[in-house]
């Protein structure tokens, strides 16, 4: 009879079948992905399948931890990919591990396209409002979202880019903007919403709420014609994404929906450090509280977290909710809600890493890591 082994971590839910003679089986992903090797003092050494891809990997198993790393392709080459473990003896110890996988998961970002939360990204419940919504009041094509959803989904559990295909909206076809206001800029970027949820799973939500969506300075004087469309933080580039460790480690616990309070951004040819959140005349326009509205209703988190004070005072407070945080609201509009209390918290990355370390050293004394920051932070709040 073979020895089974089963482990949870950043490759999601690992088991194995070890043979008296060491040749070893897994799979992982519910399946999706296949490991083949043999196994010699507790030393793992062989090859993976996932999702059309084949590569080698080897892990080390010591006191229950498994530690790791692999690479795509057969031939030998460095293996720069992590795994990272911990063996689960039963279910209900599983449930009590959930302290040791936030360290496990610091390297989330690095395994080979695997998570928990690959199970359950832009799953299909809520796929319909959320395009309902962009069609209708952005403007988009229905084949287009369909499209550039396809493609984020693609990149996220596959790491493929879809070939041919640019995914951008030309501006003169977005609906509800004043185009006298958006017209003749430069650097246009759309980011589209995206979701972690599981279905009738009656977890808690968390609504990650951020400013908009930075684009890289066009060449000075050029003027831009269409938007390219991305999503918030590029968390569909999961793969050396900052912000993944932290969304993923939250997503298996809630269910996460993550956009920008100002869906379009663009800077000024003549002057490509002036952006669109600095316009008044286009921070105040009305399309874009009824987008959050929408998403917010559409969505109902349990809790609103806000990366930055500009989402809350130039989103939330416009829409009937406010500008004091933390605080617990109960309308949008006259729309009633659950309270739901929000929050706000510094930016994990860019200039504003470092109020994220002071807020957590020095306000919370909390040791601050990069990886981990936004579900330490949602700890922190919870825990108030």
């Amino acid at each position: 009879m073979p020895t089974n082994k089963k482990f949870k971590g950043n490759f999601g839910t690992l088991n194995l079948s070890i043979e008296k003679d060491g040749s070893t089986s897994g799979n992982y992903q519910k399946n999706k992905g296949q490991l083949k090797g043999t196994i010699s003092n507790n030393i793992f050494k062989g090859t993976y399948t996932n999702a059309g891809t084949q590569g080698l990997i080897e892990f080390v198993i010591t006191d229950g931890e498994l530690t790791g790393k692999w690479k795509k392709g057969l031939n030998k080459g460095a293996m720069r990919g992590k795994w990272k473990g911990i063996e689960i003896i039963d279910e209900q110890s599983a449930s009590k591990t959930i302290e040791q996988t936030i360290k496990v998961k610091a390297s989330f970002n690095e395994g080979p396209f695997a998570s928990e939360a690959n199970e359950i990204f832009l799953e299909e419940y809520l796929y319909r409002d959320i395009k309902e919504i962009i069609v209708s009041d952005l403007g988009m094509r229905p084949n287009l979202f369909d499209n550039v959803y396809n493609h984020f989904s693609t990149i996220f559990n596959q790491g493929n880019v879809i070939k041919d295909f640019d995914p951008s909206m030309p501006i003169n076809k977005l609906k509800n903007f004043k185009h006298s206001i958006i017209s003749q800029k430069s650097s246009y970027g759309i980011d589209l919403p995206v979701w972690f949820t599981i279905k009738n799973k009656n977890r808690q939500k968390i609504m990650l709420i951020g400013m908009d969506p930075l684009r890289q300075k066009s060449t000075e004087g050029e003027i831009g014609k269409v938007a390219s469309l991305n999503t918030p933080y590029s968390i569909h580039h999961r793969v050396r994404n900052n912000y993944y460790p932290s969304i993923s480690l939250l997503a298996s616990q809630y269910d996460i929906y993550i956009t920008d309070v100002f869906k379009l951004f663009f800077r000024e040819p003549e002057d490509p450090d002036f952006v669109s959140n600095q316009n008044t005349s286009f921070t105040e326009l009305a399309i874009h509280t009824k987008l959050l509205q929408k998403e917010i209703t559409a969505f109902s988190p349990d809790l609103i977290l806000c990366l930055g004070k500009q989402p809350v005072n130039d989103g939330l407070a416009k829409i009937g909710l406010t500008r004091f945080i933390p605080s617990i609201v109960t309308k949008i509009d006259n729309i009633s809600l659950t309270s739901i209390p929000i929050y706000a918290i510094p930016h994990a990355t860019g200039l504003a890493s470092k109020h994220a370390k002071r807020f957590m050293e020095e306000k919370n004394r909390v040791k601050h890591n990069s990886k981990t920051y936004i579900v330490d932070a949602v700890k922190l709040i919870l825990n108030k």
